[in-house]
């Protein structure tokens, strides 16, 4: 009966317990706080005596420059209560050197204190990581390593595809910069001071890539290899359902100066629909290309419907892709053969539209396209 009594007290005193909530700091500087904008980050503070909480880092080295932060709780992370609500907070640190900083949040939660104490000067220089698509197709991070007296850092990118457009970007101890510079083979550094934006690499030749960075100058610059620039690969294009094929469709032919691929295709006089599908991308237009509307129409992604067009004659029908626009031209059959077909001798002819039929007009007799006389 006592056992009974004492686990029974116990669990009663278990259940009053309200577990408190795990207040966190977290910010942009990896070397302050173990990662970056980590909701599960291990800066715990711990309450004090006043209802206060704190969290201290001791000796850590940090560059010149300003920190952001924020408070968060562990349980809810970014969903949850935040301190400031909107936006970050921001520690400066005036000169680089060792500190001990630490963190003070109000017992009510609407304020902080942060205390930097300087202990000694150092030179510190920031851990630098390109972070880009260049080596698969999801971003990732690659580390640059810095020269004995710190001045230089630098990171060979190995195997890189030549004639391709990669987007990157540098994260300085876990902070992006980037200044939307395209860097090309004539046209290899830029200035980090400023700007902003994904940067771009244009690459020439397949091989090792160089970055190095420059401490000084903020200046980044990229050594290409040596060789030749490969051709680029040009998409596959071809023109889907046109004649009822939605699977395999009717490939076009890559033209010899690479900017534009055609294909010919037979139809009778009536209205198609199809979409051009480029590699494995579906691409369609809302509009109906006519004879006397056929030429520059662009083509956009999946989200649009079939594109249309109006036959006027039974005949071969070019349909021309330009690569660089993703637009679309279809050059119609002449009508001129037909009336040669008529009276080859005859150059007396005239084309009219009648109830949305092209009709050819010779002494006052209608023909249609087949060269069939019509009421």
């Amino acid at each position: 009966m006592k056992k009974f009594l004492l686990s029974w007290c116990a669990l009663v005193l278990m259940s009053a317990v309200s577990f408190a909530d795990t207040y966190i700091v977290t910010g942009g500087n990896g070397t302050l706080f173990g990662s970056t904008w980590d909701p599960n980050s291990s800066c715990v503070l711990v309450e004090q005596s006043d209802g206060s909480l704190v969290y201290t880092k001791a000796d850590v080295t940090l560059s010149a420059g300003d920190i952001e932060y924020k408070y968060l709780t562990k349980e809810a992370g970014w969903n949850g209560w935040q301190l400031p609500k909107d936006g970050n907070k921001k520690l400066n640190i005036p000169k680089a050197g060792r500190y001990d900083i630490t963190f003070t949040l109000s017992a009510d939660k609407s304020a902080d204190n942060v205390n930097a104490v300087f202990k000694e000067e150092v030179t510190v220089v920031p851990a630098i990581q390109l972070h880009s698509n260049i080596k698969e197709a999801n971003w990732s991070s690659l580390d640059f390593v810095w020269n004995a007296d710190n001045t230089v850092a630098s990171l060979t990118v190995s195997e890189v595809q030549g004639a391709k457009t990669y987007e990157f970007g540098l994260k300085f101890d876990g902070a992006w910069k980037a200044n939307g510079a395209v860097i090309t083979k004539e046209n290899n550094t830029t200035n980090l001071s400023s700007g902003d934006g994904n940067m771009k690499l244009e690459s020439a030749a397949t091989g090792d890539y160089v970055f190095t960075y420059t401490l000084a100058t903020q200046e980044l610059a990229v050594t290409f290899p040596e060789g030749e620039t490969p051709q680029p690969t040009l998409p596959a294009v071809a023109l889907m359902g046109i004649d009822g094929d939605w699977n395999t469709g009717k490939e076009f032919t890559p033209a010899e100066n690479k900017e534009t691929t055609t294909v010919v295709v037979t139809l009778a006089a009536q209205t198609y629909e199809f979409k051009v599908k480029v590699d494995n991308s579906w691409l369609g237009n809302y509009g109906e290309m006519t004879r006397e509307n056929c030429t520059g129409w662009v083509f956009e992604d999946t989200g649009l419907t079939n594109a249309k067009i109006v036959a006027d004659m039974a005949g071969d029908y070019t349909f021309t892709w330009t690569y660089a626009t993703k637009a679309l031209s279809v050059t119609y059959p002449s009508i001129t053969t037909i009336v040669d077909a008529i009276d080859a001798e005859s150059q007396v002819a005239i084309k009219v539209v009648r109830n949305g039929q092209v009709l050819i007009i010779r002494d006052g007799v209608a023909y249609d396209m087949m060269g069939q006389v019509q009421e």
